[in-house]
């Protein structure tokens, strides 16, 4: 079992890539070439299947992952199967609003940072004077969840400058919005089986992202199945989710499994 470690967390000094598609595939398929070149050099006995599984930035990490190494693939692996869990997919149409919605001023203010920085923008053109300076001081990787939510506004609307708040909430064009439809994790046709969960009583990631997802993908013919998980929310949806992938996983790992 590999897991990447993202641009930005763990002992990295890089500006987060908080749903930052390319960087986020990039991490990934480092991973997968090199956890190969430890198995070459140990002489492991290792399998050419790969088999992905992501929970909420996770499950968008999962399309997104699958999406790269079905257009590049690594030499030597086979993606066998995805399964992507509460995943954000529909950034600027689903999981933004969503957001706003429900006032998760967290997300949206660490997704605002990351791009910023990825895009070398100013936080000062969307966000207020004072939360363009308070931001980049508690997402600087030594602050707690807690110490981050409190200098954070209920109402994530606060957060921002009235004419950006109008640009965003009406997907009108300006860097943020720009952003939001470049990491989108779609607009594409999985070849790959990739499943699709979600908790109908989700209420940090919109239900809609999956659904809609899938309602598009199928379309066009993708190796995609929508997979319901009942009345669960965020977290519930992840304890739901991770034994039924991982039991999939297994029947795909056995010989003849489809």
């Amino acid at each position: 079992m590999l897991a990447p470690d993202y641009f930005g967390l763990g002992q990295s000094h890089a500006a987060p890539a908080y749903i930052f598609a390319p960087a986020t595939a990039a991490a990934a398929r480092d991973m997968v070439i090199a956890a190969r070149h430890v198995e070459e050099a140990m002489k492991l006995k290792s399998s050419p299947g790969l088999y992905l599984v992501g929970f909420s930035q996770g499950g968008h990490a999962t399309a997104v992952v699958q999406r790269a190494l079905e257009a590049d693939p690594v030499p030597g692996v086979e993606l066998k199967a995805a399964a992507a869990i509460a995943g954000a997919f529909d950034l600027a149409k689903v999981s933004v609003p969503y957001a706003f919605t429900h006032k998760h001023s967290l997300y949206l203010s660490f997704l605002a940072v990351s791009y910023a920085a990825q895009y070398h923008q100013p936080l000062a053109t969307l966000f207020t004077d004072h939360y363009a300076k308070v931001l980049p001081v508690v997402f600087d990787g030594n602050h707690t969840i807690e110490a981050i939510e409190a200098a954070l506004p209920a109402d994530p609307r606060d957060l921002f400058r009235p004419e950006a708040l109008a640009e965003v909430t009406a997907n009108k064009p300006n860097w943020f919005t720009a952003g939001l439809a470049a990491n989108e994790a779609w607009n594409w046709t999985p070849a790959a089986p990739l499943r699709l969960y979600y908790g109908d009583r989700d209420t940090d990631v919109s239900p809609q992202d999956s659904r809609g997802f899938y309602a598009a993908s199928v379309k066009r013919g993708a190796n995609i199945h929508l997979m319901p998980l009942g009345p669960y929310d965020h977290v519930g949806s992840a304890l739901q989710a991770v034994p039924r992938a991982r039991l999939w996983f297994d029947e795909l790992s056995r010989p003849g499994g489809t």
